[in-house]
């Protein structure tokens, strides 16, 4: 029942038309991450997935740079990942936010992108939010 009410919830979010995070927050091994893959594979969506946890090592080094911009970070993000910017991107996934706490912080400077939105998946709460930076 949870996952068919947050299905529901990111199916609307994502045809917001504005800027902001969807944030899904619950305990660990419930199922998150399996959920946000499912649902881009049935929903496809220009999107960058990243492993905070296993690139938490460079998240760090770039949230500890200065950048100018959103598209200043996602170009630097791309070459660290070996990822070729996508210039149709419509969505990045930030999933394990809780190893890296600056990245929370930074949203903001991301949603001043005017095409994207983040999902954020982190443990500890309970249930979907969205907000803006």
């Amino acid at each position: 029942m949870f996952f068919d009410d947050l299905k529901d919830e990111l199916r609307r979010w994502s045809r917001q038309k504005r800027e902001s995070i969807f944030a899904i927050d619950g305990p660990s091994q419930i199922g998150k991450t399996h959920f946000i893959h499912d649902f881009l594979a049935h929903h496809p969506i220009e999107h960058l997935y990243i492993d905070v946890k296993s690139h938490s090592t460079i998240l760090e080094r770039l949230l500890n740079s200065f950048y100018q911009s959103a598209d200043d970070f996602y170009v630097a993000l791309c070459f660290e990942l070996d990822s070729k910017p996508n210039v149709a991107l419509k969505l990045l996934v930030f999933d394990g936010v809780e190893y890296c706490p600056k990245l929370r912080q930074f949203f903001k400077t991301l949603l001043s992108h005017p095409k994207v939105n983040i999902v954020e998946i982190t443990c500890g709460g309970l249930g979907p939010s969205h907000y803006r930076g």
